[in-house]
């Protein structure tokens, strides 16, 4: 059973949390820019995110209205988008994750004109590929990628 979650586009009011998330040791390590973010070069980012019509970030909410994830889609000029998703330290291991990218993806591709969605994921982070796999992207091996050593999957819109 998927648990209840709700997603909805992100405002400034989420800023700090997506911050806070941001600069948890875990994400850095699994990021592929794995330094302390400041507070100031953050908030320009998310500003500018948020402004940018080629970038999307969600923010999952659980059943009671908390925040507990984001998805985030840059989209190309290929008609494609590479997602990040990511779900606060307190809430891993629940299905968020799962459910989150599953719900993310049917959103990206029901309001956007994205045929396709790619990710990269670090060669020792197998968690998240799991997760990517179980909700249906295909695997197309180890690729470089910013200068990691990283699986390269996708997920093409079911028409």
């Amino acid at each position: 059973m998927s648990p209840e979650i709700i997603l909805r586009p992100a405002e400034e009011k989420d800023c700090k949390l997506l911050w806070e998330w941001r600069n948890e040791k875990a994400v850095r390590e699994s990021s592929f820019s794995s330094e302390y973010v400041l507070w100031e070069e953050h908030k320009k980012w998310f500003q500018k995110k948020l402004r940018n019509k080629n970038s999307i970030i969600l923010i999952i909410q659980n059943s009671a209205n908390k925040e507990i994830g984001q998805v985030r889609f840059d989209m190309n000029r290929n008609d494609s988008a590479e997602v990040d998703i990511g779900i606060c330290k307190e809430e891993r291991g629940k299905g968020y994750g799962l459910h989150g990218l599953k719900m993310a993806c049917n959103y990206i591709f029901k309001n956007s004109s994205m045929k396709s969605v790619t990710a990269y994921i670090k060669k020792d982070n197998l968690i998240s590929l799991n997760t990517f796999l179980k909700s249906g992207f295909v695997n197309t091996g180890l690729k470089k990628f910013k200068g990691y050593l990283c699986y390269k999957l996708f997920l093409n819109k079911n028409e």
